[in-house]
């Protein structure tokens, strides 16, 4: 078995070349030549943008670390997810996504709406856009993850607006959302991150 975790990356053509030849002129494995890689960028980015990389590592790590497929995984049909946005035609797509794939969806477009639903749903997860009309989804996020009842409800807070590293930051410590994504999400990672989340729940 592999002390390493299976990963299956979608590389452009050019990178991928790129890697088989510098693995073969250093006679290193393809996974060193992209790892060290990596860590070249993350020591040339700034100070800011590596405090928020290693927050999102420190709060994704029970889900980079979740299996692809666990034996213990709810069936997508048992997983409901609580959708809150207050832009109808996002938020009508995204449901459309979710229930295509056989999850259970609730909608809501405001945060008391939000916490109304969460009366009701049993939702295992929360995908909660920051910015709502009546109140900040940073504070529907605090008072959920606030409640005892929803220990096991995972929040995938997500947002078009913040787009500095100390914006992302700052949503993340202080509504305390289990993962943030900035909008546009693309479909395969939604998908994957809600099936992770609430396998974890």
């Amino acid at each position: 078995m592999s002390e390493y975790p299976q990963l299956v990356v979608r590389l452009p053509t050019i990178t991928r070349d790129r890697i088989v030849a510098l693995a073969r002129v250093t006679g290193l494995p393809q996974w060193r030549v992209l790892s060290e890689a990596v860590e070249v960028y993350i020591a040339g980015l700034s100070a800011d943008r590596r405090a928020l990389l290693e927050s999102l590592l420190q709060r994704a790590e029970p889900l980079l670390s979740q299996p692809i497929r666990s034996t213990n995984a709810p069936t997508v049909t048992d997983i409901t997810v609580l959708n809150v946005d207050d832009n109808d035609p996002m938020r009508f797509a995204r449901s459309a996504m979710l229930r295509g794939e056989g999850f259970t969806v609730v909608e809501a477009a405001t945060g008391r709406a939000a916490l109304e639903a969460m009366e009701k749903c049993n939702a295992r997860v929360v995908l909660l856009d920051v910015n709502l009309p009546d109140m900040s989804g940073l504070d529907v996020c605090r008072r959920i993850k606030s409640d005892s009842r929803w220990d096991h409800v995972r929040i995938v807070q997500t947002s078009a607006t913040f787009s500095s590293p100390h914006d992302q930051l700052d949503g993340l410590q202080t509504g305390g959302a289990d993962i943030y994504l900035a909008e546009p999400v693309p479909r395969g990672t939604l998908l994957s991150i809600v099936r992770r989340l609430a396998a974890l729940s």
